[in-house]
């Protein structure tokens, strides 16, 4: 029998050793490793977040080369500033980011100074610096800067500009918002609470203590989705990205948002619809609408039923593929504040009527019957209490449902029932009807390509951070580092919107997040901006400049006339003229916002159905 000596077995036994202790470590490192990626998916997860989901001709999805979506960090959580102040589709800074992400050329130029204020925000300043200029209020301390709205939208569009260099795209191409905000983080809190409903000796208020533990601790991440040509594609897929069927990567995408594989299929085939609804939908003709708001339970504002599938579209029903000709209006007149059962009376008759069967008739008993099917069709796809209390509104309405991310269509022309929703009525049985805040929908009206709106958004963009990033911030010293000023009087005049006073007319009522987030409006005209101006692109002329890059467009006017006055402009704006003395006055024009079809709805719905009040 073959002897092995005691030096070869010991040798042996060390390579033996050593191997096992090779393994070891890799199984650990591994470990680390795994633990280490998930311990950072699920704190992501609990973040709000910005991701790009970028659709191909063949519906597959970009991601990087783990299977993962391309995403920023916008920031940790969103600071709410109230127990009721929830970061949703009524939040006026959503409005703000879902208007900008239809028109980033009104924010593109602003964005490297936005960069250079968050980056300023995190340094120490100084105190007793002073300015370059003759006026103090030129020179502030970013430290004291406490708004959360501005940091937050400048942290929105300072991740949209790294997305869209990382995808070496341009901003204004990065594509837009969607339309809803996905909660985050949820996947191990499902778990946690399916454990917690499976023990039956748990009480009440341990059970109540666990729900209230999956609501805690939630991520939101926010989509902006875009499709690409075959062009786009490939300079994609060289930047180093893939294209993949969502069946392919939906584990991982799952994974590193911390939420079901199941959930994350159904939001990816709603993205979809939802950036093909963007660029491809095409609704041309005549449509007959119902408008339905519904008052909100605690009494601030109201919601308001539309399309589940496009819900930037009223529940309808189509009458005619073409615009109405004028007899066709005409006879629509004739039903002018009917309910639904009151028109098909009358429409009956007509059908009904022994007349000469002259071209005219008949084309308007072909008409008739038309208009009958389509309020049976539209009655038949809402809630009949609803329906049967509507009235019918004859105003030939305009809407930009075609195309709204590239303007290639005509605008789709409403008829409507109008109605007050009643609340306690459930729309979940009818799968075609869903509800938003009015408010938001009635913002997406405004948010097309060639909107009036874009002018106006770019104004009130210039407006609010033109005096905050056109100041001059001062490097701080360690012996002033502890000193703090405050932002001017100057500044706080300039940071006031006009969000909150025109969504006032839906009756949304103020809340103490929205008196913080969204600065109320001046009762004086503010001055219009273009993004394009020269003194903007130059640093060099903005840094001394009191008014910090704030631009005046050619709707100021000089007059010399010494009596006060208030004077109203052709061009939509208004201004207030004041007068110290003699001399030249600088009347400042403010841009008007763009009516949609929501608010003429929407006034007509609230006189015929709002109670009238006592002594008055």
């Amino acid at each position: 029998m073959y002897a092995v000596d005691g030096k070869q077995r010991d040798v042996q036994v060390l390579i033996a050793g050593i191997l096992c202790a090779t393994a070891a470590i890799t199984f650990l490192a591994y470990l680390f490793a795994t633990r280490s990626k998930a311990h950072h998916a699920k704190k992501r997860a609990q973040k709000v977040v910005l991701a790009s989901a970028v659709f191909d001709a063949d519906g597959r999805i970009l991601v990087n080369t783990d299977g993962t979506l391309p995403t920023r960090e916008i920031t940790d959580k969103y600071n709410s500033i109230s127990f009721t102040d929830d970061f949703n589709a009524s939040h006026p800074v959503l409005h703000w980011l879902f208007r900008v992400s239809y028109n980033w050329n009104g924010v593109s130029d602003l964005v490297p100074r936005m960069q250079t204020h968050l980056l300023a925000r995190r340094a120490p300043a100084e105190d007793e610096s002073h300015p370059s200029s003759s006026s103090s209020s030129t020179v502030y301390d970013p430290s004291t800067y406490s708004d959360h709205s501005v940091v937050f939208r400048e942290r929105f569009c300072v991740a949209a500009s790294n997305l869209a260099a990382s995808m070496h795209a341009s901003l204004e191409n990065v594509g837009v918002l969607y339309d809803r905000i996905i909660e985050t983080g949820t996947l191990s809190d499902d778990v946690a609470t399916r454990r917690i409903t499976r023990t039956a000796n748990k009480s009440t208020n341990e059970l109540e203590l666990g729900v209230r533990k999956v609501i805690m601790g939630k991520g939101q991440v926010l989509f902006l989705v875009r499709e690409v040509n075959l062009e786009g594609t490939d300079r994609l897929l060289n930047s180093g990205y893939r294209f993949a069927h969502v069946a392919n990567v939906g584990r991982a995408i799952a994974e590193s948002l911390q939420i079901p594989v199941t959930v994350l299929e159904s939001h990816c085939a709603s993205l979809r619809s939802y950036v093909s609804n963007t660029e491809k939908l095409d609704k041309p003709g005549t449509w007959l609408s119902l408008f339905a708001p519904i008052a909100k339970a605690h009494g601030h504002g109201f919601d308001i039923a539309v399309n589940r599938h496009h819900q930037n579209q009223l529940p309808d029903a189509q009458l005619l593929a073409m615009p109405p000709q004028p007899w066709q209006h005409d006879m629509l007149l004739t039903l002018d504040g009917l309910k639904p059962q009151a028109c098909l009376r009358m429409l009956e008759k007509r059908l009904q009527a022994n007349e000469d069967h002259t071209p005219q008739y008949l084309r308007e008993r072909r008409f008739a019957s038309t208009v009958i099917s389509t309020i049976q069709a539209l009655g038949a796809s809402v809630p009949a209490e609803w329906f049967h209390q509507s009235t019918f509104v004859a105003k030939q309405l305009q809407a930009h449902y075609s195309h709204i991310a590239t303007g290639h269509a005509v605008p789709t022309i409403l008829y409507a029932f109008a109605v007050m929703g009643d609340m306690h009525i459930a729309i979940d049985a009818y799968s075609d009807i869903a509800r938003v805040p009015l408010s938001f929908f009635n913002m997406r009206q405004r948010c097309y390509s060639g909107s009036p709106d874009h002018q106006v958004l770019a104004q009130d963009i210039h407006t609010e951070f033109g005096p905050l990033l056109g100041r001059k911030i001062v490097n701080a010293t360690p012996s002033t580092r502890a000193g703090r000023l405050k932002i001017s009087s100057v500044t706080k005049q300039f940071h006031k919107q006009t969000t909150t006073e025109r969504q006032a007319s839906f009756g949304d009522t103020d809340t103490s997040s929205e008196n913080n987030l969204v600065m109320q409006a001046e009762p004086t005209g503010k001055a219009s901006f273009s993004p394009h101006d020269s003194e903007m692109a130059d640093p060099s002329l903005t840094r001394d400049n009191i008014w910090g890059g704030i631009l005046v467009n050619s709707e100021t006017t000089v007059k010399t006339d010494s009596r006060n006055s208030f004077t109203m402009h052709p061009g939509g704006g208004q201004g207030i003229t004041t007068q110290s003395g003699l001399g030249p006055q600088v009347n400042v024009g403010k841009a008007s916002q763009e009516e949609t079809f929501v608010d003429e709805l929407f006034a007509t719905t609230r006189a015929n159905f709002s109670p009238q009040r006592q002594g008055y």
